[in-house]
């Protein structure tokens, strides 16, 4: 894999030789503009438009009223490059909502990738440590061996885990990392990583203080290799990894609802929700930080929580920024809690992006509940399935329940939860009053990985309303509850 990088709408002579390659993938750092621009897409070398997807995250009928910066991942076919110099141009149709008859997007740099098969000469190796089926409990050493004809000229690693949205496209449990073009800067290049190593030996420490802790067998692993021709190589995964904290639990809380222009201007005032569910005991909280995106947050942009705590004076002007906050626990509440963002500014004002703020709370032991990791697929409504296919062991460990996919949702979301003995299963879905409006299962049920999907209606049949909703586990033994997300 080669990769080059620009911030400028034009690519130089740097573009490689296409000998043997066999697939192109541009990353852009796409700013989503004005709410509601619609059908935007770019062209290279003045060749036929390629349409750019809108972010699958937000479960809306018009995902483009919403605010965002984010990674878009961008098949190019190969027959639209060329070695040499390759221009790049963007276009889009007017607004669909939100309308003030100025449709505008736009882009802060790109990476191209371009993929090759085996038969070019290239760097190799592998993660020597740590190994499939290792904890990583606070922090781990990571030691990648890694050679090439010539030299290695950096050794990057990426982490997959369920954790803060970096790269904006509103996926939590995914590969982690991030391409945003800081002000001022020239190129972009990634961040949000593991880390990265430059000399021999290869080997870089991962902390994850602040990292939530994770399903055990979740986590996995990645190199990449580069070279001084200018080629990648990707190492295969370590995967099994399990993730936890030796002084307790983190847990990470998002948004229930983020308006579509969640942007302010002139004493404009907006606000959004989260929910920090019954199981999870705030009492048992030692510390907390908020995460937020943003766009022109510099142009004096406010945000309060529960009207107990303000910030202001951060972010960047007309960039994105992904800042970080320490909050008391006593700002937060236990159920629901109220974000508020305002700008005295008539200037532009402050974009609160997609998939809006997020919340990191550390316990102590035994103070929340287990986390779960959202999981690809589904099932027909009502179907409980065995997810043999995801890789698991045929019967699991311990006791979970599962995060739902997709969260938030429309209509149907998948349910996962674990059973290492034959037990007797409840599993009721409740709204924010806490009564149980839909069971899903109800008797006994074989051990092993399970799941099952709901699709938006209550015992009666009728349809439920976009909201907060509990899903409820009960079985002999454990009990658990998390929260999702329905939006119409």
């Amino acid at each position: 894999m080669r990769a080059v990088t620009r911030p400028l709408s034009e690519f130089t002579d740097e573009v490689p030789d296409l000998t043997g390659a066999v697939r192109a993938e541009m990353i852009i750092d796409r700013w989503g503009g004005h709410p509601g621009t619609s059908n935007k897409r770019i062209r290279l070398a003045g060749r036929s438009w390629l349409h750019l997807p809108e972010l699958e995250s937000i479960p809306a009928s018009n995902p483009e009223c919403y605010m965002y910066e984010d990674n878009l991942s961008l098949d190019i076919p190969l027959d639209q490059l060329a070695a040499g110099t390759i221009t790049l141009e963007g276009t889009a149709d007017d607004q669909i909502c939100h309308s003030f008859n100025w449709g505008q997007w736009g882009w802060y740099g790109v990476v191209m990738r371009i993929y090759y098969d085996g038969s070019v000469a290239h760097p190799t190796g592998s993660i020597m440590s740590p190994a499939a089926g290792d904890t990583i409990i606070d922090a781990v050493g990571i030691s990648v061996d890694a050679t090439a004809t010539g030299t290695v000229e950096e050794v990057q690693v990426l982490a997959y885990y369920d954790g803060l949205d970096t790269d904006g496209d509103g996926v939590f449990a995914e590969w982690h990392r991030e391409y945003f073009r800081s002000p001022y800067a020239t190129t972009i290049s990634i961040g949000g990583i593991v880390g990265t190593v430059n000399v021999a030996p290869y080997d870089l420490n991962w902390d994850v203080s602040w990292i939530p802790d994770q399903v055990p067998g979740s986590v996995k692993l990645q190199a990449r290799i580069l070279d001084d021709t200018g080629l990648w190589y990707v190492t295969d995964f370590v995967e099994d990894l399990s993730l936890r904290h030796s002084d307790g639990m983190v847990k990470m809380y998002t948004m229930d609802n983020v308006p579509q222009a969640f942007w302010v201007r002139t004493d404009q005032i907006m606000t959004a929700e989260f929910t920090i569910p019954p199981g999870d005991d705030l009492g048992a909280a030692t510390s907390a930080q908020m995460v937020v995106p943003t766009w022109n947050a510099q142009d004096f942009g406010e945000i309060d929580i529960n009207g107990t705590w303000q910030t202001s004076g951060f972010g960047a002007n007309h960039y994105y920024s992904l800042d970080q906050f320490s909050l008391f626990i006593s700002d937060l509440n236990q159920g629901v809690n109220e974000v508020t963002i305002s700008a005295p500014t008539g200037g532009h004002g402050m974009e609160v992006l997609w998939p809006g703020p997020m919340f990191l709370v550390r316990y102590d032991e035994g103070g929340a509940t287990a986390p779960g990791l959202a999981e690809n697929g589904g099932t027909d409504e009502g179907e409980v399935s065995d997810p043999k296919e995801f890789g698991q062991p045929a019967v699991p460990e311990r006791f979970a329940l599962g995060g739902n996919y997709p969260n938030p949702f429309n209509p149907t979301t998948r349910i996962s939860f674990d059973l290492p003995m034959s037990s007797r299963v409840l599993l009721r879905i409740h709204d924010v009053r806490g009564m149980g409006i839909r069971t899903l299962v109800s008797g006994a049920m074989a051990a092993g990985f399970h799941a099952v999907t709901w699709d938006g209606k209550d015992d009666r049949g009728g349809s439920v309303p976009s909201g907060v909703y509990f899903y409820r586990i009960e079985t002999e033994g454990f009990v658990d509850t998390r929260k999702m997300l329905l939006l119409k």
